[in-house]
């Protein structure tokens, strides 16, 4: 797949972009020199979010509720060169209530589905559209396992989600070029997955959770906005892409390298029972199980990833 240099400016517009991953895109895309317009709840937060000191002439800030109309804005969608969905209520860690259920299907589903109705709805309408997923599409599996972006779906509450996610986004328009970002668990500062793993180590209440044997396919922050990058620039990209480092690891793995990079023990095993009793049997599904998830159309695509393994990717971000 040619990702060679980018060779003009790209028109892009991104949902959720003042979210954990959105931020580190939108920070690429207005370095190389693109325009972007970023569709979030709160324009006012997302512009301070984005844009601290208000220079950045390239970038418009939307406020969109995603989901709650049943289509986006179509001044933001006109005209664009790619559109990027990463818009999604953060589940991991939490339980899930029926409130929460129906809000992470409002702001996956609905919202991605709200996009393509825009999609059909504007003159020049975009050539490519790239909508985020997940990993855990491909349901709990055991730790021996691998799957790749030709592997089938799971049948658990989140590959379901993942599913009807991807679906939504696959009813875009036939002549676009569709990508589908299954995304693993994204290691970066301030927010997303290891700040909730550093937690007990700073306590000195660190270890493995639960067996500690359970397969997390995790990816650096600056990976994955790289990976997002090469997506769009690359012309013959399209359907499943596994976004998630080459080397998965498992979480006593993850454990043992925060403990030696924090200089705190990492010996204190969260056990699944009380993990289960506070957020519920699903909930604490991505947390005790996982999958063991090859990255190949990535690889194969030429990308090349900067941090491959745990160790290189938690001594850049604490080290």
């Amino acid at each position: 797949m040619g990702h060679g240099p980018q060779e003009t400016m790209k028109r892009i517009t991104v949902s959720g972009g003042s979210g954990f991953v959105g931020r580190a895109l939108v920070a690429k895309l207005l370095e190389r020199g693109d325009e972007v317009t970023v569709l979030g709840r709160d324009a006012a937060r997302a512009r301070h979010a984005l844009d601290p000191e208000g220079r950045q002439s390239r970038l418009t800030v939307q406020s969109w509720r995603a989901g709650e109309a049943d289509c986006a804005p179509l001044e933001a969608i006109e005209g664009r060169d790619a559109v990027v969905q990463l818009a999604g209520e953060t589940l991991v860690g939490k339980r899930l209530t029926e409130h929460l259920r129906q809000e992470a299907r409002r702001s996956r589903v609905d919202s991605t589905r709200a996009l393509v109705a825009a999609f059909s709805r504007v003159e020049n309408q975009p050539a490519l559209f790239v909508s985020g997923s997940a990993v855990g599409y491909y349901g709990s599996l055991p730790a021996e396992q691998v799957v790749d972006e030709g592997s089938p779906p799971g049948d658990d509450y989140f590959a379901r989600l993942c599913r009807e996610w991807e679906a939504a986004a696959l009813a875009a328009p036939a002549e676009m070029r569709v990508v589908i970002a299954r995304l693993g668990i994204v290691f970066g500062r301030d927010g997303g997955a290891l700040e909730a793993l550093v937690r007990p180590f700073r306590l000195f209440a660190g270890g493995p959770i639960g067996s500690g044997r359970q397969i997390v396919s995790w990816i650096h922050l600056e990976d994955t906005a790289r990976a997002l990058l090469h997506c769009i620039d690359s012309h013959d990209a399209r359907g499943p892409y596994n976004v998630c480092a080459p080397e998965p690891a498992s979480n006593r793995e993850i454990a043992t390298v925060l403990g030696r990079v924090l200089r705190r023990p990492a010996l204190l095993p969260a056990p699944a029972f009380a993990l289960r009793a506070l957020f519920g049997k699903d909930g604490a599904a991505p947390i005790l199980e996982g999958q063991r998830v090859a990255p190949r159309r990535l690889s194969e695509s030429g990308f090349s990833f900067r941090y491959p393994t745990v160790s290189a990717a938690i001594d850049e971000l604490l080290g």
